[in-house]
């Protein structure tokens, strides 16, 4: 049972009570119909299987072959990693480290999340980056400036 609240319509702007309701059921506003609350069957357990079967996924992405080109006999395969080892080759290892950041953790992280967000998280919350990412990626004009690393 979830409990009774005040809630404002997001369709008429109507202040009203929203009462307790059990797991299954919506609550509509009584002016104009707009859903106010769903409550669901068993967030967690269906919460835990999409995250199960997006880091499976995710494995499978990280470790197949993203593209294959063949010219004149000479054939180039691409991974999700061989951009951040092209931009070390080249000499532009903070942008290799941004890269591989964002390419790895930050999608990881975002599909596993920590576990408090699995049992916080509102039903309607959309997902948000990682502070972390956004943190590494403000890291990348820096480096652009500088590719050498030499002051």
């Amino acid at each position: 049972m979830t409990k009774p609240e005040l809630r404002e319509c997001p369709g008429c702007g109507l202040f009203q009570i929203v009462p307790a309701m059990a797991p299954g059921l919506r609550s509509n506003c009584t002016r104009c119909g707009t859903v106010l609350r769903i409550t669901r069957v068993d967030p967690l357990n269906r919460h835990l299987a999409l995250t199960f079967a997006a880091m499976v996924l995710f494995t499978v992405v990280w470790e197949a072959m993203l593209m294959k080109v063949s010219a004149v006999g000479i054939v180039r395969e691409t991974i999700l990693e061989s951009g951040p080892r092209e931009l070390v080759a080249r000499g532009l290892w903070p942008i290799a480290i941004a890269v591989a950041f964002h390419n790895g953790l930050c999608a990881a992280s975002q599909v596993s999340g920590p576990p408090s967000t699995w049992l916080n998280r509102a039903p309607d919350a959309a997902p948000r980056p990682p502070p972390e990412c956004a943190n590494i990626l403000l890291a990348v004009p820096a480096a652009l400036k500088n590719p050498g690393g030499n002051a």
